[in-house]
């Protein structure tokens, strides 16, 4: 019979002229693949040429292992600072008193959800910035800024109505009474605490760790102090805590403010 369209015809003769099509059709789209393959490789010659370099000397890794002690101090002081806090008031409050912290202080929370992704933005641009060489004070202004102003705002609706949102959370009606620090925590505490943040984090985006000549001793000697000042009675009302908050939180921005003043 006739051939048909294939390797083998009607009879199931094999039929070597498929083969050669079927060759001839991939070799046909391979071809511009590997032209720019080899074109590519033709241009990259002279680079490709250049001799690497080894990455792990003995200068990288020092710079490194300081880098990463660095950042783990940076990371870790205010986590333990933060187990102090928790730890004290729970020896010296009330139950009460640390659930109703507990539930205004969630309240607060609320400023991390622009805190936080302005941070992740921010960083790439505050590196870059270093970098080049340029300033990243206009970076880390306009997010202090973008948080202060946020700050106020909460703090004005947690005045108006602290009681009302509370209320809403579960059992939240029986902490309607700790509405009042809902305010403050926010305005004293988290808003100063955001903006060192920014600070910070714009500093080691472009390297520098020279603010933990500053932010090291702050957060060791007001961990001591506090839990100190527990022990001994001086600190023993939600008030007293809040107050020491809030003085720790504008010790942070007074630093941090000096920072952004003078940085390059």
């Amino acid at each position: 019979g006739a051939p048909v369209v294939g390797f083998f015809d009607s009879s199931g003769a094999f039929i070597p002229e498929g083969v050669r099509a079927l060759a001839g059709y991939f070799a046909g789209q391979a071809a511009l693949p590997a032209f720019r393959v080899v074109a590519s490789v033709c241009a990259l010659r002279r680079e490709l040429s250049v001799p690497a370099t080894p990455f792990w000397n003995g200068a990288s890794v020092r710079r490194l292992a300081r880098s990463f002690a660095a950042v783990l101090a940076y990371q870790a002081l205010p986590l333990a600072a933060s187990v102090v806090e928790q730890s004290a008031m729970r020896t010296c409050l009330s139950d009460a008193d640390t659930g109703g912290f507990y539930m205004a202080s969630r309240f607060s929370d609320f400023l991390g959800y622009l805190t936080f992704p302005l941070l992740l933005v921010m960083f790439p641009y505050t590196a870059r910035a270093a970098q080049r060489g340029e300033s990243v004070r206009p970076f880390v202004a306009k997010c202090c800024a973008a948080s202060a102003a946020a700050a106020l705002l909460l703090a004005a609706a947690y005045a108006l109505f602290g009681r009302t949102l509370i209320s809403l959370m579960p059992n939240g009606a029986e902490y309607a009474g700790w509405a009042s620090y809902m305010p403050w925590l926010v305005a004293c505490v988290a808003a100063p605490t955001s903006c060192q943040v920014f600070y910070t984090n714009a500093e080691v985006s472009a390297g520098r760790f020279g603010f933990l000549r500053w932010f090291a001793p702050l957060h060791v000697v007001y961990a001591f102090a506090l839990a100190a000042a527990a022990k001994a009675g001086a600190v023993s009302t939600l008030g007293g805590f809040v107050a020491c908050f809030a003085a720790a939180s504008a010790l942070r921005l007074a630093f941090s403010l000096r920072g952004i003043a003078f940085s390059r």
